[in-house]
């Protein structure tokens, strides 16, 4: 199985770039880690689909976080709004038919916690606002790696 998550980075992601989990571009977590067993067409397909649908995303941090086994992983916890919540549950619903299982099931649905990932070398502070213009899909390899990108056209 392929274990991707899909987020909207803050700065455009380029197809094919790969990184060290240290330094994975600052991104907010639109679809939580997930395993597929599909062929990956169809699965771009669909979340081309989405995109299509999706106006940009408006990323509000209301307050630093910790997500991981001992909160290891610095996170800005966004404001819920409809629109961020709407484009999890969507993806969410256009993925179930293509065998879609979530990693952790307690953090997707009604456990979504909408957040930017921090990195060691950059964080997001409370206050700070972000449009984001992009979903990307990304694949979680040892190092991981960008598979496919899509503009939010709403």
């Amino acid at each position: 199985m392929t274990h991707l998550v899909i987020v909207a980075p803050l700065e455009a992601l380029t197809v094919g770039d790969s990184f060290p989990v240290s330094r994975f571009p600052l991104h907010l977590t639109v679809l939580p880690p997930f395993l597929v067993n599909i062929d990956l067409a169809a699965l771009w397909q669909v979340v081309a689909a989405v995109s299509e649908s999706t106006e940009p995303l408006l990323a509000e941090v209301t307050g630093q976080g910790g997500f991981g086994a001992n909160g290891e992983i610095a996170v800005g916890l966004i404001r819920p709004i409809a629109s961020l919540l709407e484009a999890h549950s969507r993806l969410t619903e256009a993925l179930m038919p293509l065998g879609w299982v979530a990693k952790e099931p307690q953090y997707s649905g009604e456990g979504y916690r909408p957040h930017i990932t921090g990195n060691n070398e950059r964080a997001v502070r409370s206050g700070e606002v972000f449009i984001l213009q992009e979903l990307a899909i990304v694949e979680m390899l040892t190092q991981p790696i960008i598979r496919a990108n899509f503009r939010l056209l709403g």
